[in-house]
């Protein structure tokens, strides 16, 4: 919960008393603290501290995780393990290592016949594709966010449905990624994810970027920047970024993206999520008022 909330620090804070009370009560195994030291170090915002001696921990806690999860022999745990695992080797830049572990979960989840598992896994191999492969990746994603609808995984449909935006709009198709926003954007507001709340926020930015460049993307990137905790940006987009954000300044000029950087860092969660919705309407609007 505290890492949901952005609260890195009281979410080291639970993890450390989780991990002595398993000591103190001989209690045994606690899964969703070792996953949540692992989300918490990972997502860290560039110079925000998190506790060092925990974060130390990161490697040997996740690897307990896998052990745990092979030793069990649950396909749904198995799968979960290994697509995590993947995600990390993806954002580290080890792709192939990546792939063939995605590979094997999805072979695993299939086996399965565990609907959130597939939808899992399909989302695991399709984030290793999606620089090398994007068509491929893409009709992974659509069938995960079917087989996740299906089985009313809150989790990975939302994760499945961002990647899937992203990816519509990394092929040169940002109008397609407008509509999965939209949703997304409600989707998270609900379930109160505000990692992947601010990571859509991000994406909507990048978005109106490329159609519509004004100071609303330089208002909502400013916002992101600010935000107490975001999913991290994944390796293909750090160099977008940078150039959306040439291209807002292009289009605005000195004075006007000054002003809208500035406002948008003051820029509550809940007007940026506002700003973002209403943005995206009146593209698909427009669109609807030209077609007509």
């Amino acid at each position: 919960g505290a890492w949901l909330r952005g609260d890195l620090g009281q979410c080291m804070r639970a993890c450390q008393a989780a991990f002595a009370a398993e000591q103190r009560l001989a209690s045994g195994f606690t899964l969703p603290a070792r996953m949540a030291i692992v989300l918490a170090a990972a997502y860290a915002p560039p110079g925000q501290p998190v506790d060092e001696a925990l974060s130390a921990q990161v490697p040997s806690r996740f690897l307990e995780v896998v052990t745990w999860s092979r030793e069990i022999g649950e396909p749904f745990w198995l799968v979960y393990s290994m697509v995590n695992g993947a995600f990390g080797m993806v954002m580290a830049g080890q792709l192939e290592r990546a792939t063939a572990l995605a590979r094997r979960a999805l072979r695993v989840a299939r086996e399965s016949a565990c609907p959130t598992s597939l939808a899992w896994a399909l989302f695991g191999v399709a984030t290793t594709l999606e620089h090398p492969e994007p068509e491929r990746s893409q009709a992974l994603l659509e069938e995960g966010v079917d087989m996740a609808r299906v089985a009313e995984s809150r989790m990975v449909f939302g994760l499945s449905v961002s990647l899937l935006a992203t990816l519509h709009r990394r092929l040169g198709r940002p109008f397609d990624a407008v509509p999965l926003l939209v949703e997304l954007l409600d989707h998270c507001d609900r379930l109160g994810n505000r990692p992947l709340l601010w990571h859509t926020i991000r994406e909507a930015a990048m978005c109106l970027g490329e159609l519509r460049p004004d100071q609303t993307g330089v208002r909502l990137l400013a916002a992101v920047d600010h935000a107490e905790l975001v999913m991290p940006v994944l390796p293909p987009d750090r160099v977008h970024i940078a150039r959306v954000r040439q291209q807002l300044h292009d289009a605005v000029g000195d004075d006007a993206f000054a002003v809208a950087t500035v406002d948008g860092a003051d820029l509550p969660r809940q007007e940026a999520v506002i700003l973002a919705a209403r943005s995206l309407a009146d593209l698909q609007e427009s669109a609807l008022a030209t077609t007509g």
